[in-house]
């Protein structure tokens, strides 16, 4: 397993998720309007927060593929998060009274989110305080690994963070195959390469040269697979 100070304890999240269900199918059953809870879908390449006062909602990703941004000092846009299928979106802001334009949310394939009034969650949380212990947990895994990242994008050389990059990934996007991560085919090689922080001819260097070393394979739909064993080597090599 990767060792580093700049990455956290990895959590199995399938429970919080199927938890996740649960609560979820309790506020929609509860809600007395339909402004408390509602879904909307979305095409690729939509900002999710653009048509929403998003500091009046909690906003969930029943399913599809977001990719999280926010602008550097110097106005550079930076992915800090590519999420999927049944993941909380800006939670953290859940008590901000704006939220900054610097922050978006685009979606990076057809998606389907959910929209919770934020009184009504809150209210909610506080007669069931299993949920909110559930979330609190959550959130703080959210917030070990956002740090985790920002440390690495700042200390590691540009081929360590596309390695490192690819790892987060295939720990919490992926679905395992064998020895393989197979990442959402959605997952293109720019924003791979944007998650990294790397341009793109240089994550494509580094790309090859993992598959010449089967770290790195296509399926043939399309996704690309990680072999995290060989990853996790080549990356302590790296030290």
């Amino acid at each position: 397993m990767i060792e580093s100070k700049f990455l956290c304890k990895k959590n199995d999240t399938s429970d919080l998720k199927e938890q996740f269900s649960s609560m979820l199918l309790e506020l929609e059953e509860n809600r007395i309007k339909k402004q408390q809870f509602f879904s909307k879908s979305f095409a690729e390449n939509q900002s999710v927060y653009a048509d929403f006062n998003v500091t009046k909602y909690v906003v969930f990703l029943k399913e599809g593929l977001c990719a999280v941004s926010e602008t550097d000092l110097s106005k550079k846009r930076i992915v800090i998060e590519i999420l999927g299928d049944q993941e909380f979106l800006g939670l953290g802001r859940l008590f901000g009274a704006s939220v900054s334009d610097d922050y978006q949310v685009m979606t990076k394939a057809k998606s389907e989110v959910i929209f919770i009034e934020k009184e009504y969650f809150l209210n909610y949380l506080s007669i069931r305080p299993s949920f909110s212990e559930l979330l609190i947990q959550y959130v703080s895994q959210k917030i070990c690994n956002l740090h985790s990242r920002v440390l690495s994008l700042t200390h590691y050389t540009r081929k360590k963070k596309v390695l490192h990059s690819l790892y987060n990934l295939s720990d919490s996007l992926s679905f395992r195959v064998g020895e393989y991560a197979l990442l959402p085919y959605e997952v293109t090689t720019k924003l791979l390469a944007e998650y990294s922080g790397v341009d793109l001819y240089f994550f494509n260097l580094v790309v090859n040269e993992l598959m010449d070393i089967q770290v790195l394979k296509y399926t043939s739909n399309g996704e690309l697979a990680i072999n995290i064993r060989k990853l996790e080597e080549l990356f302590d090599e790296n030290d």
